[in-house]
């Protein structure tokens, strides 16, 4: 009955992550048709602040509903509740006050006021219902992802139409704010449950943030791992490239989305369970990150082999080098998998301060040679970083994952020479090497 469920849950999670894709990819054409690559490449870094933000102050409220025993009484998840609300009302004040420096930094008039008006996603995110995280702690993902979907399509709808008419930046602002709020009034109205109240419980706010202290530090380094490549971008290009960039990466970060998500609300609290069996029940954690990682290479492979002719089919010419770049970066998206499907371990262990150092390690790595090679090799450096930083952050990895009873390079090394060399093949067979046309594009 278990396996059955949590069968269930995996495929209702896959078509929510799925169907979402989907959506902003057929948004993402219309859009393109409607607004310039510049206005994209503002918009990316306004939603990597904002993103960043948010992730910084990560203080681990989902997770404490997931593992802590008390999170059933109405003490606890009204606690948790108060805390979400004061910390998205703090993540707005942030801000403000950095909207002027960032516009400065970057050099962006435009920044400060979008910043303002983008920023109180944090004040709408603060009201989502704790109930949503007890659903996840139950592996009801169902009715959590018919919300997700009809949430995004109401939302994409908005989001088109302020776009026809404004054909501005401020469209996809809007549209975002929009799209938020129909979430917070579905998953208020929808989820059964009783609804938060403001509560405050000094014991169980100890309880929580004891969780999440070191999830704060975690999140705000995954936030320079995912994000990180958009404000170096921001920084040493035009916008336009940015804005041709965020068209690659939207679809590379079908993977990683993906991933990051199944990992959060599926591989955690499966793992959970099965770390509670015993040491012995590791090798059923590997089979099971095996299998996963099969399925996901092979859904990856359309895009890093023919990710140029898929942007040139559906994109006008002045988004076509985003083609090359997707097919780079599809690979570095594989690479991630990797991590994405391991790194759940320490968590499931609650062990959240290995998780967090590790976070670190990878964002230091991350950053550093970005940086570093962005400024020998412009955007050659900026993409060869991107590939080889997952790889390095895998070796730190198995380090400290030997605790757990496997040495997981056994599988992962052959798996990393596999792709490589599909890449190498298909890259040399099919006409399309993205490596040629990098080249051709720095010159």
């Amino acid at each position: 009955m278990l396996s059955r469920l949590l069968k269930s849950n995996l495929v209702w999670l896959l078509l929510s992550i799925g169907g979402g894709q989907f959506i902003r990819l057929l948004g993402n054409l219309v859009l393109t048709r409607l607004l310039v690559p510049e206005m994209f490449g503002l918009m990316a870094l306004v939603n990597s602040f904002i993103m960043g933000l948010a992730m910084f102050s990560d203080v681990g409220i989902r997770g404490s509903i997931i593992n802590n025993s008390n999170s059933h009484k109405a003490e606890f998840y009204n606690t948790a509740w108060t805390l979400q609300i004061i910390r998205g009302g703090l993540l707005y004040f942030i801000v403000l006050i950095f909207a002027f420096p960032l516009s400065k930094f970057y050099d962006i008039e435009q920044l400060p006021a979008l910043l303002a008006v983008a920023g109180s996603v944090a004040l709408l995110h603060g009201l989502m219902p704790t109930k949503m995280f007890w659903q996840m702690k139950e592996l009801n993902l169902r009715r959590l992802s018919m919300i997700e979907i009809g949430s995004q399509v109401l939302g994409m709808f908005f989001l088109i139409g302020l776009s026809w008419y404004f054909r501005s930046v401020w469209a996809l602002v809007f549209g975002s704010l929009i799209t938020v709020m129909i979430a917070l009034l579905m998953n208020s109205t929808l989820i059964p449950g009783a609804c938060n109240r403001l509560h405050w419980n000094k014991q169980y706010f100890h309880e929580i943030f004891r969780y999440g202290r070191w999830i704060l530090l975690s999140s705000g380094s995954m936030f320079l791992i995912l994000q990180g490549d958009r404000l170096v971008m921001g920084k040493y290009f035009s916008l336009e490239l940015l804005g041709i960039y965020s068209i690659a990466i939207n679809f590379s970060m079908l993977i990683n989305d993906t991933g990051e998500k199944v990992a959060s609300k599926y591989l955690f609290p499966h793992y959970r369970k099965i770390v509670e069996r015993g040491p012995e029940a590791i090798h059923r954690i590997r089979g099971f990150r095996n299998k996963g990682m099969l399925l996901g290479t092979l859904g990856c492979l359309p895009l890093m082999l023919g990710g140029q002719w898929l942007v040139e089919f559906l994109y006008k010419d002045n988004y076509h080098d985003a083609g090359w770049m997707l097919q780079i970066l599809t690979l570095s998206a594989i690479f991630r998998l990797l991590d994405t499907t391991l790194r759940p371990l320490f968590l499931a262990n609650a062990n959240s301060f290995d998780s967090m150092v590790y976070q670190i390690i990878k964002a230091v790595i991350y950053m550093g040679s970005m940086i570093l090679l962005v400024d020998y090799l412009g955007i050659e450096g900026l993409i060869l970083a991107i590939v080889l930083a997952p790889l390095l952050n895998l070796v730190v990895l198995h380090i400290m994952m030997k605790k757990y009873g496997f040495k997981w390079h056994f599988d992962d090394v052959p798996f990393i020479l596999f792709v490589l060399a599909i890449a190498y093949l298909g890259w040399s067979f099919m006409g399309v090497n993205p490596l040629e046309l990098m080249s051709k594009f720095s010159a």
